[in-house]
């Protein structure tokens, strides 16, 4: 499980708070532009300058933040908080043997040393789309965020995956600046009456792959 611990002071002192998902305003935790250190745990997260994911952002690996500057931040300024789209993969069943971990796509396994290796998998967080040929080809699976400790967990066929992504996600939202009625969506809609949303839309957020 993602996990971060903020706290107030550095070297980790002071007051904190553990988050296993996001916030969007640090303000609800008491922990507005006062961030010092952090701990990250389990799977990477970002950290914002702003609230509602906005502003400056920085992706972090699991480990220890003693300071600001270990994030190569600008200062205790974090306003909003939330877990990375994130992926394990495992060259051997029962999560065991060679791993790596991503954050992002990646086109060809092979550059990893992972190409038809891949045998179980942990997705940490976000929809990721797995394919087994490059280039995002070939029989696709989408899997949720959970664990599939073998090929069969997830419908496949021998361990034959050549490249995985995050599945894209577009919010929309009802006002400017990211407030009002929103919807999450990860697939086409040809009708955005059907979200309540049609003719209303003031402001977007586009998250994961293009």
């Amino acid at each position: 499980m993602a996990k971060i611990i903020l706290f107030a002071d550095p070297s980790f002192n002071g007051q904190y708070v553990e988050l296993t998902a996001g916030s969007d305003n640090l303000s609800a935790q008491g922990m507005n532009n006062v961030v010092s250190s952090i701990k990250v745990e389990g799977a990477p997260w970002i950290v914002y300058h702003e609230e509602k994911y906005m502003g400056v952002s920085y992706l972090l690996k699991p480990g220890d933040y003693p300071n600001w500057t270990a994030w190569g931040g600008e200062g205790d300024k974090i306003s909003s908080v939330k877990p990375a789209p994130s992926i394990t993969l495992y060259a051997d069943p029962n999560f065991t043997g060679k791993k790596v971990q991503l954050t992002s796509g990646c086109l060809f396994l092979g550059d990893l040393g992972m190409n038809d290796v891949v045998s179980s998998i942990i997705v940490n967080e976000g929809l990721w789309e797995i394919y087994d040929d490059l280039y995002y080809k070939g029989v696709k699976y989408t899997l949720s965020p959970g664990q599939y400790k073998d090929w069969n967990a997830w419908g496949g066929q021998g361990d034959k995956l050549s490249s995985v992504k995050p599945v894209s996600a577009i919010i929309l939202f009802a006002d400017p600046s990211f407030n009002g009625q929103n919807v999450e969506l990860t697939a086409g809609s040809d009708n955005l009456g059907a979200q309540g949303m049609n003719n209303v839309v003031s402001s977007i957020k586009v998250e994961g792959a293009p």
